[in-house]
């Protein structure tokens, strides 16, 4: 499984950042969304024996342990697969939304599945909505602000599990623009995506 970033800038490999756990461990995880206030992040930590990072010897940050990480060449390269987490009781371990939390471990090969972080680019002070069709399904939503200044409010940051197979996504942004129009497009034939501007509706 590969994990990628999309949005109207097209798609890309999404990139893990190093995070301190509650012990202040550090490990690769994914993220999409955003903390703060009406705000979620989901994130997806990577199994620590398959992606070792950086020991932390002087209470380095994440941004210093990042950049070590990048210097010894301990970056994680795919593929991944992802493993459902539970507790002690062996229940799903769930996020304060009540979404199943995974973690990724490393992939003995590809599967042809795409982990996709879809972001909407909201407009400041508007919001954005999307769907979808074909070989997608929706494993977990985060919220970011609404727009770049940080406006208190939530838009979408959907997570897709795609499986290989034809697929489209279909996105509208509201409110002060920046980057393109209202209206999106992603189309997969099964070998490649292709991002295109809709035009506008009709009045």
């Amino acid at each position: 499984m590969q994990v990628l970033s999309l949005s109207m800038q097209g798609v890309k490999p999404a990139s893990p950042r190093i995070i301190l756990s509650k012990g202040g461990y550090p490990l690769w995880a994914f993220n999409h969304g955003e903390f703060g206030r009406n705000r979620h992040m989901v994130t997806f930590p990577l199994g620590a024996q398959d992606f070792p990072t950086p020991q932390r010897a002087n209470d380095e940050d994440e941004d210093e342990l990042l950049q070590m990480a990048i210097e010894q060449g301990l970056e994680p390269q795919g593929p991944y697969r992802m493993i459902p987490l539970r507790t002690g009781q062996g229940a799903p371990k769930l996020d304060a939304k009540g979404q199943q939390m995974y973690l990724l471990g490393l992939a003995s090969r590809e599967t042809g599945e795409s982990l996709i972080f879809l972001d909407l680019n909201p407009g400041w002070r508007g919001n954005a909505t999307y769907r979808f069709e074909g070989d997608l399904r929706l494993l977990a939503e985060g919220t970011q602000a609404l727009g770049a200044v940080g406006y208190a409010g939530a838009a979408p940051c959907p997570v897709l599990l795609g499986g290989g197979g034809p697929a489209l996504i279909q996105w509208e942004r509201t409110g002060q623009l920046w980057g393109g129009g209202p209206r999106w497009e992603a189309a997969f034939n099964g070998d490649h995506w292709a991002i295109s501007e809709l035009p506008d509706l009709p009045q």
